[in-house]
């Protein structure tokens, strides 16, 4: 990079990452999700990972647990568990705090991939349109892993387009390529399996940016696509300490993933198939806006073609799915502001303009993040919480 990309994307990250550790002021946390990964988190620092296969068989036997996250989460706990050893201690301000961490990353990470595929200038205009996003301030504020799954989502992406697009590299510059690439989507896997839905818009992701001839590219897409799935079982069986628990957990991961009859299915994950597109609007107009318009234009752009259909493919898949909760489809959010900034790095080059714009969709999202998550303390951004907290529905009344 040359120096002017440096000091921006430096001055990016500070800002970005002094915005986050501002909000990082949540009181009280959520005695269901975010307990219950305080709670995992805790008993594995304290007894060690030799005991995963305990913790999984007490899972399984009180299926009152089954509706909370489950032991198949190992990525998102190794990572809360590490926390903890760093900073002495584990609660649910630690976990946020990785969360926070993970929203700066996230920062970074969206100009990485933003630079490998659509350029410098777009690149630094995501990295600053991210740091306002109202979903990702929301969730890098919580004792959750949804952030640190966007953060982990975005580092697969990367280190995927980088393997695909650069195919003259080195052998062994090639060889640790692929492998830091199956290790990122095999961690993805491990923070949450509900990523597997994410593969059909990575593989069109990759087809699309890989170099002509496509189908040379076909046996590097495949391993990056086939090899961390079987990687993540196999570490999944050992934490699980036999085939048995292993099936057992897996079979109960998959039945509530897929009923729609638990009450919390219902209450947060149902409606209408462009629920979780209608959520991202909701929360940032202008840049969702701005990111449909930049995919109208994106044929015969293999970056923004890329990008469109990963994020297309995403929304189908949750959309047909009772996923419908923005916050699953948080790895969206990124790539719509590199779609968004791909547009306003087409603009005629005035400095004001771009700044301009910048700052009203700065302006706009920050002013939406204040008034659902700290006005009206929504912890879930369902479309009813947030419809409510804009004041689009009627309060609810007080008793």
């Amino acid at each position: 990079m040359n120096r002017r990309t440096t000091a921006l994307l430096f001055l990016i990250l500070i800002a970005g990452a002094a915005l986050r550790i501002a909000v990082d002021d949540v009181r009280e946390y959520s005695p269901d999700d975010e307990a219950v990964y305080v709670r995992t988190t805790a008993f594995l620092h304290e007894h060690g990972w030799s005991r995963y296969p305990a913790l999984v068989r007490d899972y399984l036997a009180h299926p009152a647990e089954w509706l909370y996250p489950h032991p198949m989460r190992w990525g998102h706990f190794a990572l809360t568990t590490l926390a903890c050893e760093f900073s002495g201690k584990c609660d649910a301000r630690t976990l946020a705090g990785l969360s926070t961490a993970a929203g700066i990353l996230s920062i970074l990470l969206t100009f990485l991939l933003g630079r490998e595929v659509l350029g410098d200038d777009a690149a630094l205009i995501a990295a600053a349109l991210t740091v306002t996003s109202p979903l990702q301030l929301a969730m890098g504020r919580r004792a959750l892993q949804d952030e640190v799954f966007c953060a982990s989502v975005l580092l697969t992406l990367w280190l995927a387009a980088v393997v695909v697009r650069r195919a003259g590299a080195a052998p062994r510059g090639r060889l640790l390529l692929i492998a830091a690439s199956i290790a990122a989507t095999t961690l993805t896997l491990g923070v949450k399996e509900s990523s597997v839905l994410l593969f059909p818009g990575f593989l069109l992701f990759l087809f699309v940016l890989a170099p002509s001839p496509r189908m040379q590219s076909l046996p590097r897409i495949a391993i990056l696509l086939f090899v961390p799935p079987v990687l993540h079982a196999g570490i999944t069986l050992l934490l699980c300490g036999g085939w048995k628990t292993y099936f057992e957990l897996l079979h109960v991961v998959m039945t509530s993933a897929s009923s729609a009859s638990t009450p919390f299915a219902q209450q947060y994950s149902t409606g209408p198939f462009h629920r979780p597109l209608f959520d991202l609007v909701i929360l940032s107009p202008l840049v969702m806006v701005l990111a449909v318009a930049a995919a109208a234009r994106s044929r015969g752009e293999r970056g923004l073609t890329a990008l469109t259909l990963f994020g297309a493919a995403t929304l189908i898949v949750f959309g047909l799915l009772t996923l419908k909760n923005v916050r699953y489809v948080i790895p969206v959010d990124p790539v719509a502001r590199l779609l968004a900034a791909s547009l306003l790095a087409s603009l005629p080059r005035r400095p004001w303009l771009l700044l301009g714009a910048i700052g009203v969709i700065a302006a706009t999202e920050l002013r939406v993040f204040y008034d659902v998550f700290e006005l009206a303390d929504v912890y879930d951004p369902v479309t009813d919480s947030l419809l409510r907290a804009l004041g689009a529905t009627p309060q609810e009344p007080q008793d």
